[in-house]
């Protein structure tokens, strides 16, 4: 999850520098920016409120640096690295109420919680009825776009 990282960029060159020449080098990334997460709910209101919760986490990472579509640009950057037998996939998931993934979403969500609503992206009101949501049967979400990019040192 090299999104995570501010110095992303270095820390995938020095995964290639460190391959065997032979070596291949396969990376899980999501990429946050490419479809509505809320898309399977029928609930035009909830998925609205989720949607606004989702967008408040978002600026609140980017400004912390985290670059939300790092996923979709790996297929590239390995080319650009010299690796070789290039390939890419992506897939995406849905998540049920209180899933793995939507206690990922919770956890996220509870960590940015009072920051969001400082920033006045959100009101805790709408917070808590987001994670109301997230364990309610009814609701389900998408997971991002998961890629998966591999290549391989010649």
């Amino acid at each position: 999850m090299l999104f995570h990282v501010l110095a992303r960029e270095q820390a995938l060159q020095r995964m290639v520098t460190a391959l065997r020449p032979g070596g291949w080098l396969v990376l899980d990334e999501f990429d946050r920016s490419l479809i509505d997460l809320s898309y399977p709910t029928t609930d035009a209101a909830a998925s609205a409120l989720y949607q606004k919760m989702f967008a408040a986490l978002s600026q609140l990472m980017e400004a912390r640096g985290i670059d939300l579509s790092w996923g979709r640009s790996l297929y590239r950057r390995l080319r650009a690295l010299g690796l070789v037998e290039m390939g890419m996939e992506g897939y995406v998931v849905v998540w049920e109420s209180r899933s793995p993934g939507a206690s990922l979403m919770r956890a996220n969500f509870e960590l940015v919680r009072d920051e969001a609503v400082n920033a006045g992206f959100i009101t805790s009101e709408e917070v808590a009825q987001v994670l109301t949501l997230l364990d309610d049967p009814d609701f389900a979400i998408s997971a991002h776009m998961m890629f998966i990019a591999w290549g391989r040192r010649p």
